[in-house]
């Protein structure tokens, strides 16, 4: 006695097919998250590495102050910095504020990046030492 075949049903090659569809789905929103996670994560790198370079010249700036503030140099001064800093933008200076005929008081440090920048508001004695510092609120 022979046997017959009987074609298989179409339902598996359906579900197959909708099931592989729904897996490319799933890992294209998945790649997808991972990517805009990355280009974030990649963003704010870049800003912190900004704000620490920032911070180093703040603390640049800081160590010249008693010394600046003895000078008779105008108000503002500009700090020269090195040539792959000032070709990126960057920028530092130092304000000083004092009542007439004295010593400055305080000093307004100003770290400027083309993307924001940061300021330090340093209290001096009346010899030019640093009595206190005060990071001031972050412009990006």
């Amino acid at each position: 006695m022979n046997r017959q075949t009987y074609p298989r049903p179409r339902t598996r090659r359906a579900f197959a097919t909708v099931y592989a569809v729904v897996l490319l789905g799933i890992v294209a929103v998945a790649l997808t998250m991972s990517g805009a996670l990355l280009a974030r994560e990649l963003s704010r790198t870049g800003h912190a590495i900004e704000v620490a370079q920032l911070r180093v010249l703040l603390r640049h700036a800081a160590d010249l102050t008693p010394t600046l503030a003895k000078s008779p140099e105008p108000n503002p001064l500009s700090i020269q910095l090195p040539p792959d800093l000032t070709a990126d933008g960057y920028r530092l200076t130092v304000s000083f504020s004092s009542p007439p005929n004295s010593p400055p008081a305080s000093a307004l440090l100003t770290a400027t990046s083309p993307r924001g920048k940061l300021q330090q508001r340093l209290t001096l004695s009346p010899t030019g030492q640093i009595r206190s510092a005060e990071l001031q609120p972050q412009i990006p």
